[in-house]
């Protein structure tokens, strides 16, 4: 199952409920670029890499566990390891 929590032009925040969100990215490889994933990882490929149409797991491989935003501009994603940002202020949980 999955919910969306925000979007924008160009972005699209899923929350996906699922047993083994790798797997089920493995069995639709065709559908993602992964090339921002650690090269390590058992997923990474360069083979969609900038290809329109593919979905992209921003935080490459790690869980994100809190967004925010205010307005289509504002967006802050924090994971496990790092915080993604698009600007500086925020006030809406997605």
């Amino acid at each position: 199952m999955c919910k969306p929590l925000y979007t924008d032009t160009n972005s699209l925040l899923l929350e996906i409920k699922t047993n083994e969100i790798y797997k089920d990215i493995e069995s639709n490889k065709n559908l993602y670029d992964t090339s921002d994933y650690p090269k390590e990882h058992p997923l990474y490929s360069n083979a969609n890499k900038q290809v329109l149409d593919k979905m992209k797991d921003e935080p490459a491989g790690t869980t994100i566990a809190e967004c925010v935003s205010e307005t289509e501009n504002v967006l802050l994603l924090e994971g496990r390891r790092k915080k993604y940002q698009k600007s500086e202020e925020y006030k809406r949980e997605c």
